[in-house]
Parts: structure tokens; C-alpha cells; sequence
């Protein structure tokens, strides 16, 4: 009775207002729209969860487990390094030329990473969890494991794998191979450490 006779653009908005407020449908909505919001805005930056319910559950994770490869670090990348002396062109073009006919994926990074000429190679065989020989212009070559390479077993440092090199029957030295981290994680995993326990596999 109160608005009878007052103007009906005041009357609706307060309403609604009243509706909206005291109607419980608003209540039931506001939860999936919060949900729906926030999956969308997870999906812009490359996360996607199974359903909306995983939104919830987020707020009482306290152990988060990393896998290293192609989460932490970048696939197919990696800092290079050789340890011993230092190879001349010739040499590089033996271990090139070697590594090319691999189907290793770190003797497709040596190959990748060296520059030079290639030469000829004959008598190819690569051996499963030891390493590849050849002939390359005449001269024997090896990359694969210590072992392998005729050298003696070296300490191997956590997410570092190595490729050790033999030519002309003598072992060379070794290439070592260092997963990169992808721009980002390090401000990521910190955060993590933040609010729960973190794990590393590797």
C-alpha cells in the first residue's frame, strides 16, 4: 500500500531489489557462476580441471607434486656442455656426423647443438641403453655411455644426462646435458612452497 500511487519507475527497482535479495535462486546461482568464472579464467592461462567441483577442493590442497619433464623444464631443450679438450672442426665433424644417424633423442640434441660439415658414415649400429658406433670417414667413433666408450664411470649430477664420445679407439670426453627450466616456474614452484608441501619428480 505504501507505493500506491507513487511512480512505477521508483516501484520496480526496489522491487527487484527485494526479490533478488530475499529469493534464494540467487544464492544457488552465485556458486556455479563463482566456479564457472574462475575455470574460465584457469583455461585462459593453459589449466583445465576435470569438473567445477575441483575449484573447491583447491582450497584444502596441502601436498603439490611437479613432474620435471615438460612441466618444470621445456621439452627438446637443453643447455649443452663438453667436458675434456676441446674438439677440433674434425672432430666435431666425426661426433656430427655419428650422432645424426641416431635415434637417440640426446644424440639428436648433440647433432642439433654442433655446427660443421658432415661426413661419411658406414657401419652404423646403435646398441639399446649404450650408445652408437660408426666409421666416419675411415675412423671409428662411439657416443653413448661411459662404458660403452671405454671410459671409466662418472658421478652422474642429478638432471644431468652426459654423452660420452670415443674416436679412434680413445675416449675423447663427455657432453653433458642440462634440462632448461621454463620461463616462469621458478616464481611458480615458490608460490607452491607457500601455501603446501611441494615434490619433485624426476
Amino acid at each position: 500500500l505504501y507505493w500506491w500511487g507513487r511512480d512505477a519507475a521508483q516501484v520496480w527497482p526496489v522491487v527487484t531489489a527485494v526479490l533478488i535479495v530475499a529469493c534464494p535462486c540467487a544464492l544457488a546461482l552465485s556458486m556455479p557462476f563463482a566456479y564457472g568464472h574462475t575455470m574460465r579464467l584457469l583455461g585462459r592461462r593453459g589449466l583445465f580441471l576435470r569438473d567445477a567441483e575441483v575449484v573447491e577442493r583447491l582450497a584444502h590442497v596441502d601436498t603439490v607434486v611437479f613432474d620435471k619433464t615438460g612441466t618444470l623444464t621445456a621439452r627438446e631443450s637443453y643447455d649443452l656442455a663438453f667436458e675434456g679438450r676441446p674438439l677440433d672442426a674434425r672432430e666435431v665433424m666425426q661426433v656430427r656426423s655419428l650422432a645424426r644417424n641416431s635415434a637417440h633423442p640426446l644424440s639428436a640434441e648433440v647433432y642439433r647443438s654442433l655446427q660443421g660439415d658432415l661426413g661419411r658414415v658406414s657401419g652404423v649400429e646403435e646398441e639399446s641403453g649404450a650408445g652408437i658406433r660408426g666409421d666416419v670417414e675411415g675412423v671409428p667413433v662411439r657416443l653413448g655411455s661411459a662404458a660403452f666408450c671405454g671410459a671409466p664411470s662418472a658421478h652422474r649430477e642429478p638432471g644431468v644426462a652426459t654423452v660420452d664420445v670415443a674416436i679412434g679407439g680413445l675416449h675423447r670426453g663427455r657432453f653433458t646435458l642440462r634440462k632448461r627450466v621454463r620461463a616462469g616456474m621458478e616464481k611458480a614452484v615458490g608460490g607452491a612452497r607457500g601455501m603446501a608441501a611441494t615434490h619433485l619428480l624426476t
